[in-house]
């Protein structure tokens, strides 16, 4: 018989074994957290905690561990877990309902402003940063990552949380893809008057004359309001308009990005550079 509760190495083959066995009456599986555990077990990063349990319960369904036990089955590395047996079946409608461990929680983040946007931002400036799609909805990066990232280049969050914090009701809405922005642009042209003016110019909409490429870039956000999933229109939105304004050029209407066509990554708009004005 099974002890009641034992830490055990889990090895793949073991944790197929489980998951064969047991795993008979679970909910669907969410890839997204399974490569997400992977990518922390690969990396080392996998900690044991006493309250992450393999649960199996007295009628020999597994109650609780199924998306752990497929990234351990699906690698190469043997983890350390314990596993509780003989557990009331009525569990498995509850073990869902404790609020997870996030980011912000973690240690260091207390007293973050605007954490969900920046932890938002990190995700797609690492993606970035190792040469993927700004977009790429199946490649994840842990916890550690992520808050290791924000840690590192903590200055550059900080200095964008007052262009982030202002304007209107419409700009309230894209304040993702504006801390994107702002981060990106800072890098390719340091925080001086070109970012800050664009910026400032752009939330509070002052002094603007028609053809303004800010004044277009707020009307485009306050037509396109409503549309506040798709953070890739608004980052492009603000590229173009930033990319126009920074040569003097003046704009009546700016373009939707299709991430559909052809060349979706090819067309993804790019911040110019100082040797590109």
């Amino acid at each position: 018989m099974n002890n009641p509760s034992n830490l055990q190495m889990i090895s793949p083959a073991y944790a197929r074994d489980l998951l064969n066995t047991y795993n008979t009456n679970n909910r669907s599986v969410r890839q997204q957290k399974v490569r997400e555990y992977r990518r922390a077990i690969d990396l080392n990063q996998w900690v044991d905690n006493p309250h992450n349990l393999i649960m199996i319960g007295s009628d020999n369904v597994l109650i609780d561990g199924q998306h752990r036990l497929l990234a351990i089955a699906g690698g190469t590395k043997t983890v350390p877990m314990r596993i509780v047996w003989e557990v009331d079946p009525v569990v498995q409608g509850v073990t869902d309902i404790n609020i997870k461990r996030t980011i912000g929680d973690m240690r260091g983040f207390e007293n973050w402003k605007f954490k969900s946007i920046h932890i938002a931002t990190a995700k797609v400036l690492l993606l970035i940063h190792d040469n993927h799609t700004p977009y790429d909805k199946h490649f994840t990066y842990t916890n550690q990552e992520i808050a290791d990232y924000m840690t590192s280049h903590a200055e550059e969050f900080q200095h964008i949380n007052a262009s982030i914090s202002g304007g209107s009701n419409q700009l309230q809405i894209v304040q993702k893809a504006m801390c994107l922005f702002g981060i990106q642009a800072i890098r390719e042209h340091g925080w001086d008057d070109c970012v800050e003016v664009f910026m400032q110019g752009l939330i509070n909409g002052n002094d603007l004359y028609p053809q303004d490429p800010r004044l277009i870039a707020r009307k485009w956000f306050e037509t396109n309001r409503k549309d506040v999933r798709k953070w890739t229109q608004h980052y492009s939105t603000l590229v173009k308009a930033f990319n126009y304004w920074l040569k003097g050029d003046t704009l009546t209407r700016i373009h939707k990005w299709n991430p559909e066509g052809e060349n979706a990554a090819d067309t993804f708009p790019k911040i110019l550079g100082r040797n590109n004005v």
